[in-house]
């Protein structure tokens, strides 16, 4: 896996979320507000958020993890040892500049209805 130091969210690991762990990244470095092209986000058992390749885009923050114990964390949080999601490397858009960074993606299968069609959703 490719080291990076960013890591772009865009649902319950956002600041203000109402999940427990919104508060994951509070110790983490915020760059901005963002978004990555080619995404679909779907609401997964309608409880939480996931996002699979698509022809979208999502909206979400962007944040510069200077902690490696945080990584362990979110992947805990993110079920990285049962494949619920995994992280790939994206292009972050922000406002002015172009950052690579991490995402989690869903790795299980989604359906059509779940599908979400606005591009920000608070969890």
């Amino acid at each position: 896996m490719e080291k990076l130091s960013y890591l772009f969210v865009y649902g319950t690991l956002k600041k203000d979320q109402t999940a427990s762990w919104s508060n994951a990244l509070e110790d983490e470095k915020f760059i901005g507000y963002g978004k990555i092209k080619g995404f679909d986000m779907y609401k997964i058992m309608n409880s939480y958020p996931g996002i699979k390749k698509g022809a979208g885009e999502v909206l979400g923050e962007l944040y510069e993890i200077t902690n490696q114990d945080t990584w362990k964390k979110v992947d805990k949080i993110e079920c990285v040892n049962i494949d619920l999601y995994h992280r790939e490397v994206v292009d972050v858009y922000l406002s002015d500049k172009i950052i690579k960074a991490y995402v989690y993606i869903y790795q299980q299968n989604v359906y059509d209805d779940d599908k979400m069609d606005g591009p920000i959703y608070n969890w």
